[in-house]
């Protein structure tokens, strides 16, 4: 083996990329949920993300202040759930429960295999 050789990035003289500044986000609850943002709950089975998706549906709906800020007071705002929750009933009794306001919850169900999208 030749032990001359060299590795690019060992001789790179490569300029440093520019630092550009962004504005600081938005938050939805603060340093968690970024807001106008994609939010995604993953996990395994009977871990609670349902339970969390219908908390939070209900916060945004309501108005409710996060539970590590409890002196705020937030606007009520819609909340687009997709779920694949068996049906639309059974969402609806669980954010029934976690005191949403339904009128302000939008829902998207996946599509049957075979149905037209």
């Amino acid at each position: 083996m030749n032990s001359a050789v060299t590795h690019p990035a060992e001789t790179s003289s490569a300029a440093p990329l520019p630092v550009e500044k962004y504005p600081a986000p938005a938050w939805l609850w603060p340093r968690r949920i970024p807001a106008r943002a994609l939010t995604l709950l993953a996990g395994g089975v009977g871990s609670g993300k349902s339970f969390l998706a219908c908390d939070l549906a209900a916060r945004v709906s309501r108005g409710i202040p996060w539970p590590d800020c409890p002196g705020d007071s937030p606007q009520p705002q819609p909340v687009l759930l997709l779920t694949h929750e068996i049906t639309t009933g059974y969402a609806h009794v669980r954010l029934q429960a976690a005191n949403a306001d339904l009128q302000l919850i939008e829902f998207e169900l996946p599509s049957e295999p075979d149905s037209p999208r």
